[in-house]
């Protein structure tokens, strides 16, 4: 499917905005304009999750929030992990796929036929800790149509040193979010102040 201007600017934005190596894997998924965008970035510890699959996947991205099913970015063979606890559910929508997908394909799924608890995914040349970023963008969607409920759900793995998690952000901005939100907010009411200030200019000469 070919993505619109809009799509297309706004995932590469929040690519931007979100693509940094944390010590977790957080992905996030808002409305931009009449789309949902979902990025993913972080890192993960391996360490204590037990491989139990890989496949070719095909879909850039999905969601399936009754199933606590969620992936980003571009497919390829992927890498199913075990060992994970989290919640079952982030929702009552069933499967909706991507329009497109780009950079590190990463998920979960709650529930699954690979496994009883939830399990992880990752790139199958993954190396443990390094950084991961990775977006996909659902078109003419928003987080009602998706059946997604606001909020975040974290899933959780290892311990001790090992001890890492991958969270889902549903229309929740991450703190960071706020303030590149802020900035934005802040240099447009400066130019819009600018630009009243022309105007009076204008108006009083």
């Amino acid at each position: 499917m070919k993505l619109s201007a809009s799509a297309l600017a706004a995932m590469l934005a929040l690519t931007g905005i979100f693509g940094r190596a944390d010590a977790a894997v957080v992905i996030n998924l808002h409305e931009v304009g009449s789309d949902v965008v979902a990025s993913a970035s972080g890192s993960a510890d391996l360490t204590d999750l037990t491989l139990i699959a890989t496949t070719i996947l095909f879909a850039p991205g999905e969601v399936t929030p009754k199933r606590g099913g969620a992936t980003v970015g571009d497919p390829g063979e992927t890498h199913f992990y075990k060992g994970v606890t989290g919640p079952t559910a982030f929702g009552t929508g069933g499967q909706t796929e991507a329009s497109a997908g780009s950079g590190d394909f990463v998920g979960v799924f709650a529930v699954s036929a690979f496994a009883q608890s939830p399990i992880v995914l990752f790139p199958k040349n993954y190396i443990s800790g390094t950084s991961l970023t990775g977006s996909s963008v659902f078109e003419s969607q928003s987080l009602k149509s998706l059946g997604l409920d606001v909020g975040q759900y974290a899933y959780t793995w290892g311990s001790g040193a090992d001890a890492d998690s991958l969270t889902i952000n549903v229309g929740v901005p991450e703190p960071s979010t706020w303030a590149m939100m802020g900035v934005g907010f802040a240099a447009l009411g400066l130019a819009g102040f600018r630009r009243r200030r022309a105007l009076v200019r204008v108006v009083v000469d």
